[in-house]
């Protein structure tokens, strides 16, 4: 399965921020990380559609290999990166729980400022 995500890759702990709930602190992601999980999310599950028919099972073991063009170098990491995206696929239901991930082989943080996006490809291990 391969995927698209347009946009500027965001990760969770970069510039996280403290709210309160109920009196308490409690850490969360920056409002630009939330806004692009959301954003994924929905180009996630348009294009999840062309998969539909397909057999997908609980406990499938996947390999994910992300490519994420980033519009500068920043000092984010690959894992952080892969964490976002993880969470962004569950929140799809493109993969039933994100530990199914068994592997990240292939993925690589790479420029281009002209059109910063995440390639992503699912293929099933064995």
């Amino acid at each position: 399965m391969k995927f698209v995500i347009l946009g500027s890759p965001r990760t969770k702990k970069t510039a996280q921020r403290i709210i309160k709930v109920k009196g308490r602190p409690m850490i969360v992601p920056s409002k630009v990380t939330c806004k692009w999980a959301n954003d994924a999310q929905l180009q996630l599950q348009a294009q999840f559609g062309k998969y539909r028919g397909q057999t997908f099972h609980d406990r499938q073991r996947w390999n994910l290999r992300a490519l994420f063009y980033r519009p500068s170098n920043t000092t984010a990491d690959l894992v952080n990166h892969l964490q976002a995206l993880c969470d962004a696929l569950q929140a799809a239901g493109v993969v039933s729980n994100d530990r199914w991930i068994a592997g990240f082989d292939g993925s690589r943080l790479l420029l281009d400022a002209k059109l910063p996006r995440v390639e992503l490809w699912l293929d099933e291990l064995p």
